[in-house]
């Protein structure tokens, strides 16, 4: 396994691994959006 998919930024599912967007996760403690949240 990579070792980036260590990261507590990747969240990963049986064999796929994804990296949570900086913004997502800001958004995520009520600290600002991406501008696509409002499309």
């Amino acid at each position: 396994m990579p070792k980036q998919v260590d990261d507590p930024d990747y969240h990963h599912e049986n064999h796929t691994a994804a990296q949570t967007c900086g913004w997502t996760a800001n958004a995520m403690r009520g600290e600002g959006t991406c501008y696509k949240h409002a499309l």
